[in-house]
């Protein structure tokens, strides 16, 4: 019966001419959008790809817990932070498959934490 509380805002579109208006146009809009969003994905596609070649394996840090946080940012390389103990882990957004670097540059066209990623 919980369920049946998200119908609703519905009644009140029904009696609503102007938000009729509106609800039709979002729908009819919606074909309309297919072209842009298969245009959008072949861009991501293609600079997905340019983006594996130039950064692939790049995206890793150094995570330890015994490291003193000043010289953490000296660490750069792999041996390093084996060296002071620390694990060398692949980061959340990378450029290591087509996949990936695909969510990574959606991650950063939609402004969500795209700081971190650069």
């Amino acid at each position: 019966m919980r369920v049946l509380r998200v119908v609703r805002p519905l009644r009140i579109v029904s009696k609503s001419e102007q938000l009729k208006i509106a609800i039709n146009a979002l729908v009819n809009s919606v074909p309309m959008l297919i072209p842009l969003i298969m245009f959008c994905g072949m861009f991501f596609f293609l600079f997905g790809i340019v983006g594996v070649q130039f950064f692939k394996g790049v995206y890793y840090d150094c995570i330890t817990d015994n490291i003193d946080p000043k010289y953490h940012d000296l660490i750069n390389y792999k041996y390093e932070c084996m060296n002071y103990g620390g694990d060398w882990l692949r980061k959340d957004s990378n450029f290591d498959n087509i996949t990936e670097a695909m969510l990574t540059m959606f991650k950063c066209s939609i402004t969500e934490g795209w700081l971190d990623i650069l």
